[in-house]
């Protein structure tokens, strides 16, 4: 009977219409439905179960128990109509417990998920739903909003709610008093919550940091089990410092610890914390959890281990098994065969190599880093004459810095240095100085692939888009950059992807100034945008006449259709990204509006908080400057 869906376990018929229309969210016809059975309102149904035992309908509005995964937008009409029809407000889905529908709303996800919970608790609040009842659920579940929603709706605060919320002078103003059953409440909602500042006031005050959590609030388990499952490296930290104890069960028949709990639930941060207090993790196993200071400490101190067979298979078929994407390319960027096949054995997969496991397990995301760094299935690598299997090991030689390897397949197969990528507009060249960029030994590559032929000037298949100068540029490649440049690129080809721009273009863009500065060394043409995006101040007279005015036949290498002033304002913005603030208070009386929106819709304060120059973003502020979000309202 328990493997039916609640749904189907309803053996009342007319009952079971109703969460039907309910979970469709048919306002007119589950007003008719109730019309001709308003019993409905108020009957309850029985369940086997913990706290869904004796709901009403109301209680099935809030999707806790996930039944469907989701709810109509218009879930809160819904409510509504069974409220008119007398449904109570406050009952409880559980006969000893206060499992009323606010509270489910406010502790469940769903309802936030579908953007509804706002207006569920809205609805309920209106009808008289008691806000106390649901604040303690939402705290026990990580539902900050939905408690501080409850709050503003009425909601008394005590230091329980003050601990889940952050409120330090309400946890101050009550510390003193506290009882230690109330202080065991707090300390788990401060946990849960990730309220660190709050859980460093109540610590001095725990007797029993390994005691279990109070009821509602995960009872089975520790705080330190809870901020593992947040996956909370900084909670963890303070916890076991006041000494918690990585090894303590959970009160359940698997009596996992905050360790199996880190384990199972691939909780990689924290993993990287208990690794460094002495928890034994080996490469294979870190790279499975996806705790990736611990793989780059272990390949720090053991590089030559990077392709070890562990129990489960090597360290990138773990990451490839687990969707580990970060990590499979850490591994690789360190030296990783993409095509290693030994040790798959014990792994649920049928795949043998890295892609194969990866293809298999719908790892979207690592199949596209295994095969941009040479990864192959099984049957290419059988096909050892294919073009895609050549140019797969070309890929791999210039990432691994295998100069030798390189010529070798250059000089067997000579068309390979023009040749592209299957299904990509990316030459051998575009490999080797694209990002990530740094690989060993990538200039003697470069120059190598160039004298035998490969295009240092190549676009795309059609003969536009970006170079691999381009690439260089944006990866922050300097070495890369100089063996290109050396090799005959034009420092000042465009098609860049900002602007239509040249690789000081894309330097600029992003931020890459080493990129940026070597490129203008060596004589890359520059406009205002460039220069601006620099912090060039002593370039402005290129730009600006002793009196100010922009001089519009001024160097251009960067495409703006939309005039002048658009030109100025786009270097004014690039000055607030660049964290440029002398550049920001040249060109201020030299734009219309500061809260112009710029590229991507944003302002340029919004620039100068991604860049976090606090000088640029004071010179802004002091300036009236805005956020998109304020302009918009």
């Amino acid at each position: 009977m328990q493997n039916q869906s609640y749904r189907d376990r309803i053996s009342d018929l007319s009952f079971r219409r109703a969460v039907d229309l309910v979970d469709a969210g048919d306002v007119g016809e589950l007003s008719r439905h109730l019309a001709r059975n308003p019993q409905l309102a108020t009957q309850r149904v029985k369940f086997e179960g913990n706290y869904f035992t004796c709901p009403t309908l109301l209680h099935f509005v809030a999707e806790n128990p996930i039944r469907n995964g989701g709810l109509p937008p218009n879930i809160d009409k819904v409510a509504e109509v069974i409220l008119q029809f007398g449904a109570d407000v406050n009952a409880s889905s559980h006969p000893s417990r206060s499992e009323t529908t606010l509270s489910l709303v406010a502790s469940g996800m769903v309802s936030r998920e579908s953007g509804v919970q706002q207006a569920l608790l809205d609805v309920l609040a209106m009808h008289g739903a008691d806000m106390n009842l649901g604040v303690y659920a939402a705290l026990g579940h990580g539902e900050r909003a939905a408690a501080r929603s409850m709050v503003e709706l009425g909601a008394r605060v005590d230091l329980v709610i003050a601990a889940g919320l952050g409120r330090l002078k309400d946890i101050h103003r009550w510390l003193p008093e506290a009882e230690e059953a109330i202080l065991r409440y707090a300390l788990a909602a401060a946990v849960i919550n990730r309220q660190i500042e709050a859980v460093r006031l109540l610590l001095p005050r725990i007797s029993d940091i390994e005691a279990f959590n109070p009821e509602g609030f995960h009872a089975h388990s520790t705080p330190l089990h809870q901020a593992v499952a947040n996956d909370d490296p900084d909670m963890v930290i303070l916890l076991l410092d006041h000494g918690a104890r990585w090894d303590c069960p959970e009160d359940k028949l698997w009596g996992g610890t905050p360790c199996d709990w880190a384990v199972h639930q691939s909780k990689g941060r924290v993993i990287d914390v208990l690794a460094r207090r002495g928890f034994e993790v080996n490469l294979q196993q870190a790279a499975a959890w996806n705790a990736r200071q611990t793989v780059e400490s272990i390949l720090e101190s053991q590089p030559e281990c990077v392709d070890d067979v562990g129990e489960w298979g090597t360290a990138l078929q773990q990451a490839a098994y687990h969707g580990h994407y970060a990590i499979a390319e850490l591994l690789m960027r360190k030296g990783a065969d993409p095509n290693r096949s030994k040790g798959h054995e014990k792994l649920q997969s049928k795949g043998e190599l890295p892609l194969d496991i990866a293809i298999e397990r719908n790892q979207e995301y690592v199949v596209s880093e295994l095969i941009r760094w040479g990864g192959m299935t099984l049957e290419q690598c059988l096909d050892v004459e294919s073009d895609l299997h050549l140019f797969q090991r070309a890929v791999c030689a210039i990432k691994s810095g295998d100069v030798e390897a390189l010529r070798k397949l250059l000089e067997k197969h000579p068309t390979l240095a023009n040749a592209y990528q299957d299904g990509s507009d990316r030459t051998l060249l575009h490999v080797a100085c694209d990002w990530p960029g740094h690989f060993p030994n990538v200039s003697e590559g470069i120059r190598l692939l160039i004298e035998k032929g490969a295009n240092p000037n190549v676009g795309g298949r059609d003969g536009s888009g970006e170079t691999p100068l381009h690439g260089a540029a944006s990866s922050d490649d300097v070495g890369a950059l100089d063996a290109i440049l050396d090799g005959g690129a034009d420092i000042n080809a465009r098609e860049a992807c900002i602007a239509n721009g040249t690789p000081l273009t894309d330097a600029c863009a992003f931020r890459i100034f080493k990129s940026a500065e070597r490129l203008f060394e060596r004589g890359a043409g520059f406009d205002l945008w460039h220069a601006s995006a620099m912090g060039r101040i002593d370039l402005m007279g290129e730009f600006f006449t002793d009196e100010g005015e922009f001089i519009v036949d001024s160097p251009r290498w960067n495409d703006c259709p939309e005039g002048d002033e658009r030109f100025v304002f786009i270097a004014f913005w690039l000055a607030a990204q660049s964290g440029r603030p002398e550049m920001l208070r040249f060109l201020r009386d030299k734009i219309v509006d500061v809260n112009e929106l710029g590229p991507g819709y944003q302002t340029a304060l919004d620039r100068a908080l991604f860049n976090g120059s606090r000088e640029s973003i004071d010179y802004l502020l002091s300036q009236g400057a805005l956020t998109a979000q304020e302009v918009r309202g």
